[in-house]
């Protein structure tokens, strides 16, 4: 009886780890998930503004190659 109540314990214990690893990933899945919404929504309201530098970017390029602009 003592065997099995030691086998037990050891696969209680197995699982106590198993358990507080998935509880880890699951924590750092949360922090994943809300960093890539969080960039989302940074990246939707400001993607006026993010056209505007591309094309100022582009317009800066264009400039160069043909030397005008200031």
């Amino acid at each position: 009886m003592r065997e099995h109540e030691k086998e037990l314990e050891m696969v209680a214990d197995e699982w106590r780890d198993e358990v507080g690893e998935a509880r880890a990933q699951v924590e750092e899945l949360k922090d994943v998930s809300f960093l890539c919404c969080f960039l989302f929504v940074i990246v939707y309201i400001n993607r006026r503004r993010i056209r505007r530098i591309r094309e100022h970017m582009k317009a800066g390029k264009r400039d160069a190659e043909y030397g005008t602009g200031a």
